[in-house]
């Protein structure tokens, strides 16, 4: 048990210590909010602001997990993963700038407590942030009426769409036909006028 403490005491002291050089080197990056929240189809989203806080362009790259806050006896707590994001570039903060960033969530996240762990890689440097947040069963619910409302409207989008789509090939079928009828006729009055000619020539 003391070794492992001793492991986790220095792992801690040399991600102080890199975050501190990297300060003192010009670079800082903070996530200043993070919000996970929902679009108007009801996918799930992640919104985050990005600050640089450092005095050097910065190209963070972002890695997000989501995990469920779990009871597991009391006072104790398990985490469990149920969502990430993979890693992703940022554009380029400029010192002194903000960057607002979403991300898709891959599932819909239940009712419950929940904790984010963003990591956050620059300037040869990997930082860890944490986020609680819970979503409510009415969250939920309207994330999932949103869902269904949509899956509706594309399905129905898609209908009209293969109506029309059906009238048009229709009404070309109609037209081509005219065409072909009306030249036939004209091919035929041809003839006819011709044989008259002949005719009244013998």
């Amino acid at each position: 048990m003391s070794r492992i403490m001793i492991t986790m005491a220095a792992l801690l002291l040399m991600f102080i210590c890199a975050g501190q050089v990297s300060a003192e080197a010009g670079h800082l990056i903070a996530i200043e909010a993070f919000r996970y929240s929902y679009e108007k189809t009801g996918s799930p989203i992640v919104d985050l602001i990005i600050e640089n806080r450092g005095k050097e362009a910065e190209d963070p790259l972002l890695a997000i997990t989501l995990n469920e806050v779990v009871s597991s006896s009391q006072n104790d707590y398990m985490f469990r993963k149920r969502s990430s994001i993979q890693p992703a570039a940022i554009p380029t903060i400029m010192p002194g700038a903000k960057r607002s960033v979403t991300f898709p969530v891959d599932r819909l996240l239940k009712a419950g407590d929940y904790e984010a762990r963003i990591e956050v890689t620059y300037a040869g440097v990997q930082e860890q942030n944490h986020f609680d947040f819970s979503v409510t069963d009415d969250e939920v619910n309207f994330a999932n009426q949103n869902l269904k409302a949509n899956h509706l409207n594309q399905a129905s989008g898609t209908k009209v769409f293969a109506r029309c789509l059906w009238l048009a090939s229709v009404c070309i079928a109609v037209v081509m036909i005219l065409l072909i009828v009306a030249k036939l006729s004209a091919k035929t009055e041809r003839g006819a006028k011709k044989k008259e000619k002949q005719s009244g020539s013998t």
